[in-house]
């Protein structure tokens, strides 16, 4: 008797810790499922203003785990993934199955902050701000 008892505690802890963890990271979604638009990157030698050819980049996050992005004027699909523990976004390319990992730095309702390497291995920081679309009055 005293085993079924341990059991059942120990499996009542254990389903018990799985809300809040499904609360930690519905959280997360419902921050990151937007569109985003980029503002400006950052390197090593300074903050810039996105050039022309990238003054359209946008991403956005669905709450299915679908992505639409733009770079440089070309539109991908993918999936994405987020990490809450270890703050890392992951998309994945729906063509070309290509992987690109991106730490969150800062996630807000109108802010978000990756920091990515490229392909020389220097980090590099995108600055997103929330894409708010006005609603059209009849």
């Amino acid at each position: 008797m005293n085993s079924l008892v341990k059991i059942t505690i120990i499996g009542f802890l254990f389903f018990l810790g799985k809300p809040v963890l499904a609360q930690q990271t519905n959280s997360s979604n419902r921050l990151i499922c937007k569109e985003w638009r980029l503002v400006s990157f950052e390197e090593d030698d300074g903050k810039f203003e996105p050039s022309p050819d990238q003054i359209g980049d946008r991403m956005k996050l669905e709450l299915n785990h679908k992505v639409e992005y733009v770079e440089i004027s070309k539109y991908y699909t993918g999936m994405w993934r987020y990490d809450p523990k270890s703050k890392v976004l992951t998309i994945t390319n729906d063509h070309t199955k290509e992987k690109k990992s991106m730490k969150v730095i800062k996630l807000t309702n109108t802010d978000f902050v990756l920091e990515y390497k490229n392909e020389e291995g220097e980090p590099i920081k995108m600055y997103m701000a929330a894409v708010i679309r006005k609603n059209k009055k009849k």
